[in-house]
Order: structure tokens, then C-alpha cells, then sequence
């Protein structure tokens, strides 16, 4: 019997990977708004969102994690240690109509993403989850320049204000993006400020330039190798 050929099963491994949904962590966020130091964008993409026990904690959800198992849904997650603790990102007292602006690190495709929305209640008696984000327009662009438009979303879940919050999950579709922008239309029903605790997306890498001339070449491996069997 006839093996396969080398190129063939190699571009077979990396048509696999390509088609591997993963977990994206942005590598930056910038916002219109920022209340401080402390609750700078970035904060609700590296870890700082999902405060544990007084330590900020991104270990099951970094760029390249699958999407399926624990990474996201099961594991329980704080966000601002659900009570004083830690930082996530809000706006200045009296924007509650911010824009926030994710940086990928790469070019994906996107199906989705997990959001922890803001879960401050200071010691369980001033419940804060009222700054949570609750509708927004959401914008993609290849370069940070130019963005299109990509609809809208209403009704976002309010957080709970509990230690074992684990956030909600949301389709998103959008190719060839590196920075997605959120522009915030309404929060819960705060009148101070509005932001989030932690986010995630979900997408496949767009392939290089190097992976895409592999994959045709294999595909005409495999023409060529079907036509030999005949």
C-alpha cells in the first residue's frame, strides 16, 4: 500500500491546527477612560480581573488554552476578589460611556468571547456590579486604524458579586482582526462609573503566509498522489 507523502502529512497537521479554535488572550488593552493607576484597560486582560486569594490569576486562560475543558467555564473565578481587593479597569466618575480597545497580538478569525463583567462588592455590603458593561457597539480592525463595524450587543449579564463567578460566553464573528473595540452605550444602572473584570476571545489564528503556500502545496500532493492509485 502506498504512503502517504511527507509534504501531505504535514500539511494535514497544520490544516488541523489552523482549524483548532482557541483561547485568545489580548496582549493590551487601551481605553478612553481610566479612573487610575490602579484600574488601568490592561488590567482586564492580564490577570488582574480575575484576583484569587490576593494574587491576580491568568493560569487556565492564556492565548492557545482549547476552548473546551476548564479553561473557561468551570473554573471559578473572582474578579476583583469579588470584594475590595485587586483591580479591573473603570472608567473616570461620570463616563459611563467609555470605549475600550483589545489588542490580540495576531490576526484571528473570532467565533466568540467569555466576559467577566464587573464584580466589585466590597466585603458582600456595596454591591458595585452595577458598573458592568450592558449594551455596546463593537468595532474590528487589522491595524488599530481603520475599524468596521461588526453589530451590537444588548443585554450583557450583570455579575453576580460572588467569589465563584465565572463570566458568560458570547458569539462574535469577525476575520482578519487584531483589535477589537467595545463602545459602551449603557452600564447596569450606575450613575459613576462603568467597566469590566476580565475578558477572553475565542478564534483561529489567521495562517502565515508560509502556512497558506504549505497547505496549497499539500493539496496538490494529495491530487497528485489520489491520481496515482487510480
Amino acid at each position: 500500500m502506498s504512503s502517504l507523502p511527507n509534504t501531505l502529512l504535514l500539511t494535514l497537521t497544520i490544516t488541523a491546527s489552523l482549524n483548532a479554535a482557541v483561547i485568545i488572550q489580548p496582549t493590551n488593552a487601551t481605553a478612553s477612560s481610566v479612573f487610575d493607576g490602579q484600574t488601568l484597560a490592561v488590567s482586564s486582560v492580564n490577570g488582574d480581573g480575575m484576583f484569587v486569594g490576593g494574587v491576580a490569576d491568568d493560569s487556565l486562560i492564556e492565548t492557545g488554552d482549547a476552548i473546551s475543558g476548564s479553561a473557561l467555564t468551570t473554573a471559578s473565578r473572582e474578579g476583583s476578589d469579588g470584594g475590595s481587593t485587586g483591580y479591573n479597569w473603570h472608567s473616570v466618575v461620570g463616563v459611563l460611556i467609555p470605549t475600550i480597545t483589545f489588542d490580540l497580538g495576531a490576526a484571528y478569525n473570532l467565533t466568540g468571547f467569555h466576559l467577566w463583567n464587573h464584580n466589585q462588592n466590597p466585603l458582600g455590603s456595596n454591591n458595585l456590579t452595577n458598573r458592568g458593561i450592558r449594551n455596546v457597539n463593537l468595532f474590528g480592525s487589522p491595524d488599530n486604524i481603520t475599524f468596521s463595524s461588526l453589530g451590537t450587543l444588548s443585554n450583557l449579564t450583570q455579575a453576580p458579586g460572588t467569589n465563584a463567578y465565572t463570566g458568560e460566553s458570547y458569539a462574535l464573528a469577525a476575520s482578519n482582526v487584531q483589535f477589537i473595540r467595545f463602545g459602551v452605550t449603557a452600564n447596569h444602572g450606575s450613575n459613576d462609573v462603568t467597566g469590566i473584570s476580565e475578558i477572553r476571545f475565542e478564534g483561529l489564528a489567521v495562517p502565515e503566509p508560509g502556512s497558506a503556500a504549505l497547505l496549497a502545496l499539500g493539496l496538490a500532493s494529495l491530487l497528485t498522489f489520489s491520481r496515482k492509485r487510480r
